[in-house]
């Protein structure tokens, strides 16, 4: 039987476009191509300064040295210290064998692999608010966070290195593919400890409000949790298995003095909220006015909210963006409320919106996408290339960067640690690190160490060569060019 076409029906890509929830008129195809824009102007933004700015003050340094120690051959725990669970630097390591060693490459997979997390958010978005724009929007919102996009999203962090997991596996729960979300859920947890809280705040959300009549979602809500369990315990056998991995992991974390509630009231107060204030509060509005499925993403994040920072002895702001893509979720669905089902008052609403965060979080992104070059490092870099090895280092960055290799001890990718444990290396310990080393890089943590004592050592065996304040580079003077060693 022949079918006649409906005079009055929309074309084919209008009606696609209506069907996703987008306005009248809108062709669907505009939305991917808009998000993969999103996407390749944030990669292209933040790669831009890759091997031109090297600050030694992040965690990429302790992490990349995990990970280039775990490359190498050495297991974490036994033969040097880490204190967070190594499978995200055990995936760093991959990296960093790949590119042969080469940071700033590295550093552009890392950027493409954080950015990616866009895609699964802009999905959640769209299935919960029927709108393919709303899931752009979403993405845009998140793109303005500095404390997500600032130095982290190019510089390797853990938790930013989590966050595709969490949002496809939020993406696979919402599809009804219950095993593949509890797999990648329990990936995001494994990463970071704490994680694991807002996996299973995400579980507990999708049980009481997720798509499904009830009884689907319990088979779906176990499902998952099993899932999510086999993963936990899978994670958790593997550091346990490993000699001091327990201590290196749990026992360091009991060592840290707790902050109190003021210090993290301030420190949230003067480092996030001047900048991460747009977000925040129109993220948090939508977490607590979302209705309907949408309460997944809403309520999932707000529980764990608190207990992701107040839970931990220690706390500094970025352990808040873990929570940042889902509260760009809850803004962008906040903007279908305010439109009161208007999908062009909506849209003004989120142009809005945008234009607003980008007024107040904008500059916070931009003054590090848009940094100078930090010469003086770069400098220093040069100088260790042409330096003998092993390097003696406190930053291990630097030496990353100069494809050198460290002089090793059992803290040598994080010196860091010994601010909570002991005031620093045992002087039998630093004698023979100076016997071994053929180079001595003095920054800001090593000349904080240097004892009056140590000053005298390193001057009697060591040569500056190369001197520009904070950093000194000192090679042993036997190895030195026309210098033959003793005997």
């Amino acid at each position: 039987m022949s079918r006649v076409a409906d005079p009055g029906a929309p074309p084919a890509r209008e009606a696609c476009a209506i069907a996703a929830g987008d306005p009248p008129g809108a062709p669907a195809f505009h939305w991917p191509v808009l998000l993969w824009a999103v996407y390749l102007a944030n990669v292209a933004l933040q790669s831009r300064s890759l091997a031109r700015v090297v600050v030694p003050a992040l965690d990429e340094g302790v992490y990349l040295c995990a990970a280039r120690l775990m490359a190498d051959g050495l297991v974490p725990f036994r033969d040097f210290l880490l204190t967070h669970p190594p499978f995200l630097v055990a995936a760093a390591a991959a990296g960093l064998t790949a590119t042969g060693g080469d940071v700033p490459l590295f550093s552009l997979l890392y950027v493409c692999w954080v950015f990616s997390a866009l895609f699964p958010l802009a999905f959640v978005v769209r299935r919960l608010s029927g709108s393919a724009v709303l899931g752009v929007v979403a993405a845009a919102f998140l793109s303005l966070s500095p404390m997500f996009a600032g130095y982290d999203a190019r510089y390797f962090a853990l938790r930013q290195a989590s966050l595709p997991f969490l949002l496809w596996g939020l993406s696979a729960l919402l599809a009804r593919r219950p095993v593949a979300a509890g797999l990648l859920l329990g990936l995001f947890s494994v990463g970071v400890a704490t994680n694991a809280v807002l996996a299973v705040s995400t579980i507990a959300a999708f049980f009481l409000f997720g798509p499904a009549e009830r009884g689907a979602r319990r088979r779906d809500t176990g499902m998952a949790t099993a899932a999510l369990v086999v993963v936990l315990a899978a994670g958790v056998a593997s550091v346990a298995a490993v000699p001091r991995g327990v201590e290196s992991v749990i026992g360091f974390q009991l060592e840290r003095p707790r902050s109190s509630l003021a210090s993290r009231a301030e420190a949230f107060r003067l480092r996030a909220l001047p900048q991460e204030a747009p977000l925040l509060l129109l993220g948090l509005t939508g977490a607590l006015l979302v209705r309907g499925p949408a309460r997944v993403l809403g309520w999932g994040h707000a529980l764990a909210l608190p207990l992701v920072l107040l839970g931990p002895r220690s706390f500094y702001p970025h352990y808040a963006v873990v929570f940042l893509p889902g509260l760009a979720g809850c803004a962008s669905l906040l903007m279908q409320r305010i439109g009161s089902g208007d999908r062009w008052r909506a849209l003004v609403a989120s142009l809005a919106f945008l234009g607003g965060t980008a007024a107040i979080s904008g500059p916070g992104v931009a003054t590090g996408l848009f940094r100078g070059p930090t010469d003086g490092i770069l400098r220093v870099i040069d100088v260790l290339r042409r330096s003998p090895e092993p390097i003696l280092s406190y930053e291990p960055i630097y030496a990353l960067h100069a494809g050198r290799r460290l002089t090793f001890h059992r803290h040598v990718a994080d010196m860091r640690s010994l601010v909570f444990v002991r005031p620093n290396v045992s002087e039998a310990e630093f004698a023979r690190l100076l016997r071994e080393s053929g180079t001595v890089l003095v920054e800001p943590r090593f000349a904080s160490l240097l004892t009056a004592g140590r000053r005298r050592a390193l001057d009697a065996a060591f040569e500056p060569v190369f001197f520009e304040p904070p950093h000194a580079v000192l090679v042993r003077r036997d190895l030195l060019p026309g210098r033959k060693p003793p005997g």
